[in-house]
């Protein structure tokens, strides 16, 4: 979840979505209040893994702290002294090497990595040696005859980055950006437009 500029109409529909996944009664994520009380209360009692992804601000990650003895909340973020204030655990994540990024384009695409094709190199340098943006580029190819590596680095080029910086300001990863277009892109119509709803 992108927990950035939470306004309470937001908090309360994310906590909803935690309490239908957690098989909690829907009818106390009411209030801002409420639904953090019956979060914390239901997480007490509970042995679950709450993952809050791309936390900007200390206070968006509040709402999902709660005292747990058989529970533990990760979340990720580009700003270490938001692990600092909460008092977490710091595991740094760096951008893959080379290797890593030709293993997780072969795993991904169920090609051999001595197998890649030359494009991959430069589908690697598209994505910016993101995992998430390789992974979804390699799922794209899975089964598909060699011509569609030269398909699919050519869209990553001719994405309309200047589109996607206007959308995403302050998104310091456009080559995710990027991957994410060009995959909804590729998919078929149906599909694209339940993604895009």
């Amino acid at each position: 979840m992108c927990s950035s500029d939470l306004s309470a109409y937001d908090l309360i529909t994310k906590m909803r979505e935690v309490g239908k996944a957690l098989n909690d009664e829907l009818g106390r994520y009411d209030t801002e209040l409420g639904c953090r009380n019956q979060y914390r209360s239901t997480m007490h009692r509970k042995a679950a893994l709450m993952v809050v992804d791309d936390v900007w601000r200390s206070r968006d990650l509040e709402p999902f702290r709660a005292e747990s003895p058989r529970s533990r909340l990760v979340f990720t973020t580009r700003d270490a002294e938001i692990a600092a204030w909460v008092g977490a655990r710091e595991h740094s994540v760096h951008l893959l090497d080379d290797e890593q990024s030709r293993e997780v384009l072969a795993n991904g695409s169920a090609t051999p990595i001595g197998e890649l094709p030359h494009e991959a190199a430069e589908i690697i340098r598209e994505c910016g040696r993101l995992p998430l943006a390789l992974a979804m580029v390699a799922a794209m190819l899975r089964g598909k005859q060699r011509n569609a590596w030269a398909r699919v680095l050519g869209r990553l080029r001719d994405a309309d980055l200047e589109k996607i910086r206007a959308e995403f300001p302050d998104y310091p990863h456009t080559d995710l950006l990027r991957a994410i277009q060009v995959s909804v892109e590729a998919l078929d119509e149906v599909s694209r437009e339940r993604y895009l709803r």
